[in-house]
């Protein structure tokens, strides 16, 4: 028959549509999830091209509108990424993660009050969202408003104890309220949830350290300095901490380390030139050097003009000298700075 072979080609037409819809399926999800690694490795640049290709094989997928939402907030790419999370927003209106992005927008552009109504919506529409509440929470911090932040971030807590972000954050905020004795119980908690994450063990470090619990910071801290993605921020932790225990070596070991994971940090590189100051002062001293020693305890003030202890090592070092005259000047300076001085 001379229709057998229309009507074959007709038949298999309509047994491959399905198969085609289906590859097409699958190549926007490989393009997507391509994407989104891409976002969660804030290689915000990298996403775009293929969130982009998972959108135009697949128009209405919410979910790659979000993802590209957030890698063009990355970018600082504000109207592109309010328009992503409308999108996802007007094909997802019950999904928490779009109207989050639109908060996240907002809180960018300064609009705080939209900002704050948005991440609301976002925690109401799913409760056990915990980003919201933290953006929420920080909004909060950044407006001035602490007791919101905290009432939020322990609310976080309540509903979702095994959120390690959630502590951490509540931590950062009672450490920065200089209540010290309540951080260290919450960080110890976000590390104890998530031992990865740097900045919960600085600051620990430092609250113990504040409270005199100096053996227990210096454990935390060389603890942190010890993991594979220790920070130029944990090894300058570690380096005021030598210091507070006049550990010079072992401070400007740590602040080198620091140094050269982050070359760029003129802080770093300004705590070690001090620490390296009164290291080279007190070595000269010590090899009867009076003329070097001078001039590096006189490069230590230069370099940390307002801390009275490098004022009275220049004093005692004068004082040695017999040069009381210049030891009287530089006590002077010393107790102008700190009254408390006693010696």
């Amino acid at each position: 028959d001379g229709a057998e072979p229309e009507l074959w080609s007709s038949r298999a037409g309509e047994l491959l549509r399905p198969t085609d819809d289906l590859a097409s399926s699958l190549s926007a999800q490989q393009q997507f999830l391509e994407g989104y690694a891409s976002v969660r490795d804030e290689q915000y640049a990298r996403a775009l091209p293929p969130l982009w290709r998972s959108i135009v094989l697949q128009s209405r997928a919410a979910y790659a509108y979000n993802a590209l939402g957030f890698a063009y907030v990355g970018l600082g790419r504000l109207a592109e990424a309010r328009q992503a999370f409308d999108t996802a927003h007007a094909l997802a209106p019950r999904w928490s993660y779009p109207v989050h992005g639109l908060g996240l927008v907002d809180a960018r552009e300064g609009r705080q009050s939209q900002a704050e109504v948005n991440f609301q919506e976002a925690i109401a529409v799913d409760s056990g969202y915990m980003e919201p509440r933290r953006q929420l929470a920080s909004l909060y911090v950044a407006t001035s408003r602490p007791k919101d932040a905290e009432r939020v971030l322990r609310e976080a807590i309540a509903r979702d104890s095994t959120d390690a972000g959630s502590h951490a954050d509540l931590g950062a905020l009672l450490f920065d309220r200089r209540r010290y004795g309540e951080a260290i119980e919450v960080l110890g908690r976000a590390i104890r949830l998530d031992t990865t994450v740097m900045d919960p063990q600085v600051r620990l470090s430092l609250a113990l350290s504040y409270l005199n619990r100096d053996a227990a910071a210096m454990t935390v801290i060389q603890r942190a300095t010890a993991m594979r993605n220790a920070d130029a921020l944990s090894w300058r932790t570690l380096g005021f901490l030598k210091r507070q225990h006049r550990d010079w070596a072992g401070a400007v070991t740590a602040y080198g380390r620091a140094q050269r994971l982050d070359p760029s940090a003129a802080v770093i590189a300004d705590e070690l030139g001090r620490v390296e100051s009164g290291t080279l002062a007190r070595v000269a001293e010590s090899r009867g050097w009076s003329t070097q020693a001078d001039r590096y305890y006189q490069d230590a003030i230069v370099r940390d003009s307002l801390n009275p202890e490098r004022y009275h090592a220049l004093a005692s070092f004068y004082f040695a000298q017999g040069r009381f005259d210049e030891a009287a000047v530089a006590t002077r300076r010393s107790l102008a700075l700190d009254w408390g001085d006693a010696w």
